[in-house]
């Protein structure tokens, strides 16, 4: 094959993930606001602390996303409606509910009998301990295709949209790990690590270009290596080899997206020793080991 054959073989290869590359970066630079919509006051102060965004009141600071913070007693009629003129006026909004089953389970009728359409409500007992990290979670993942963006703006926020990037990515490699055919999970895996790694790039405000394609590369060299040990952890159980090949995408997939957000938090400098002792902690972290 001519030096030209193979220069035009290779662009065909790269052009569908250049093409991901720039649309995460075009993603992440798109205009978009998140505002804190106050309501009881304790709720109210804690959302603002978990997201780094201030409550403005309506007409004060608007934004493409709302956010309501729980009613204050004797106002859910006021939550419901403001939570649904932000929905007619094209906004997405999300409801955070804190308190007792008994206390939010109203609220959550009144929203289901006005149809108001929420992108998600948001139940927790309390903002506290690991329920504030529950809460941002799941705030990040109401902001749908708009999340990185958001996370880009909000510092605060970004720890959590990163979560949800690398847990989804996780999932979808779980599934693809369980494909049938021969050869069909690796491209498919190859595929998912690559959009979370640059997400997390584009989270952060990395530019990949050619030093810091070395995390892309990355990527491919794990790729192989997760199906091997995959292929070889399946053998030693019959009939459950499907189980295994998708536990070990998951977790190498999990792992993967841990290592590169230490390195795109910390501006990818860090030195070697530091790096591999973050990862390695990263992925104790996901397998418990």
């Amino acid at each position: 094959m001519s030096l030209v054959a193979r220069a035009v073989g290779a662009a065909k290869t790269a052009r569908p993930f250049l093409r991901r590359l720039a649309a995460a970066h075009r993603d992440a630079d798109s205009d978009v606001a998140v505002a804190v919509v106050p309501g009881e006051r304790v709720a109210t102060e804690r959302l603002e602390d978990l997201l780094g965004i201030p409550a403005t009141r309506a007409g004060e600071g608007e934004g493409n996303h709302a956010i309501f913070a729980p009613p204050e007693q004797g106002r859910d009629e006021d939550f419901v409606e403001g939570l649904a003129e932000r929905v007619r006026r094209g906004d997405k909004g999300s409801a955070v509910l804190v308190g007792p089953r008994h206390v939010r389970r109203p609220i959550e009728r009144r929203l289901a009998e006005r149809r108001v359409g929420v992108s998600s409500t948001i139940q927790v007992p309390t903002l506290d301990g690991r329920y504030g990290d529950v809460t941002a979670r799941r705030i990040a993942h109401s902001l749908g295709s708009d999340r990185v963006a958001a996370g880009k703006r909000y510092p605060k926020l970004r720890p959590a949209v990163a979560d949800v990037i690398i847990r989804d990515s996780a999932r979808r490699a779980a599934i693809a790990g369980t494909l049938p055919l021969p050869g069909a999970d690796l491209p498919a895996l190859f595929a998912i690590q690559f959009n979370m790694v640059i997400r997390l790039a584009a989270l952060y405000g990395h530019d990949l270009d050619a030093e810091r394609l070395v995390e892309v590369g990355v990527v491919g060299g794990s790729g192989f290596a997760f199906r091997e040990v995959a292929r070889a952890s399946a053998s030693a159980v019959p009939g459950a080899g499907w189980a295994v090949r998708g536990g070990v995408a998951y977790g190498g997939t999990r792992a993967l997206g841990e290592a590169a957000r230490i390195r795109f938090e910390h501006g990818g400098d860090l030195i070697p020793e530091k790096a591999n002792a973050a990862v390695r902690d990263a992925i104790a972290g996901v397998t418990g080991k």
